[in-house]
């Protein structure tokens, strides 16, 4: 059984063991981060009780899934594997949108602080980890995480391997899951996967790549982000969320034949770290509450201004009361539609 039974929303990612250096030059070294708990924290914004789904190794740290229940998540959908596995990040972050990942013996010698000894021997991760972590999902057979899972009406899927994005949803839809998202990973956002993508995203609500991975995806068929996201939704999906670092975000609703441009809150960024997964997770969150598109860019909009500001996944959670409300007040008066 979940540990809370009443669990309204579903998000599927990644767990990772984080090493960051912000953009102030500070580190914060050992910290439990990745796509699910981002994600996770951004929808407990506008939601109560959120399911998670993942899978950890035998080596990930069981403290940190406490601390996830105590923040009001529901750790029953993730499977602990029997073999151990590499989930050491790092982060050295250059600007908003981009972050050294290689030699963090350099990057913190360069900054003036102390290798952690945690980090020895770290290589950055290689696609096969979450391939062989995500292998035996199966539409023919019962999920890995609560039947009671089945019975919840919306879920968000992070970036994960090609063949999860494809498996997952459909073992979702067998339930009464009627909307689910996606968040697109590098490695299949490229042309060579092109004919793929319809097997992704159809049936899906909305679909939320970043620019550079949308762009990566068109090479050769398109320069028009509008044009581009137009053709994604010809393949079965109907919003296409699209993220643009400092400059905001784009939204194209084919239901409504509407096109939004939002800028960034204007905040001080300090922390990028996972900011797109706290966006989606906060879309998917204030849709699940108001069915309203626009109101969900806004809300996704105003969580990932929190969370940039600060270091860590639940960072967002421990904002000022009414905060990330007062925030979309002012982004409404920022939307633009085209």
């Amino acid at each position: 059984m979940p540990t809370n039974p009443y669990v309204k929303l579903l998000i599927a990612g990644a767990l990772t063991q984080d090493f960051i250096i912000d953009l102030d030059g500070k580190a914060a070294n050992n910290l439990p981060g990745g796509s699910l708990f981002y994600a996770a924290a951004g929808a407990r914004i506008w939601q109560e009780n959120i399911g998670l789904i993942g899978r950890v190794g035998s080596n990930y740290p069981e403290a940190w899934l406490k601390s996830a229940e105590k923040r009001g998540l529901d750790t029953s959908g993730i499977l602990r594997l029997a073999q151990p596995y590499e989930v050491r990040h790092f982060f050295h972050w250059q600007d908003g949108e981009r972050s050294l990942q290689e030699n963090p013996v350099a990057s913190y010698a360069r900054v003036g602080l102390s290798f952690p000894h945690e980090l020895l021997g770290y290589h950055p991760q290689t696609t096969t980890v979450p391939e062989k972590m995500w292998a035996n999902i199966s539409a023919n057979l019962n999920p890995t995480f609560p039947n009671e899972y089945m019975d919840i009406s919306g879920a968000h899927i992070c970036p994960l391997d090609l063949m999860a994005h494809i498996k997952l949803p459909a073992v979702l839809q067998k339930g009464l899951v009627n909307t689910i998202t996606i968040s697109p990973s590098d490695d299949y956002m490229l042309p060579a996967y092109f004919q793929q993508i319809p097997a992704v995203i159809k049936d899906t609500f909305a679909f939320l790549p970043t620019e550079a991975q949308i762009s990566s995806l068109f090479r050769g068929r398109s320069q028009d982000l509008w044009e581009m996201a137009a053709g994604l939704t010809e393949m079965g999906c109907p919003i296409i969320l699209i993220y643009r670092g400092e400059k905001g975000f784009c939204m194209f609703d084919a239901a409504s034949h509407k096109k939004y441009v939002l800028p960034f809150y204007p905040t001080r960024w300090q922390d990028p770290t996972g900011i797109f997964d706290v966006f989606a997770g906060a879309f998917l969150g204030e849709y699940k509450t108001t069915y309203d598109p626009l109101q969900a860019l806004i809300a996704g909009a105003a969580v990932a201004s929190l969370a940039v500001e600060g270091t860590g996944a639940f960072y967002c959670l421990d904002r000022l009361p009414g905060l990330e409300t007062a925030r979309c007040e002012v982004l409404k008066t920022m939307v633009t539609a085209i």
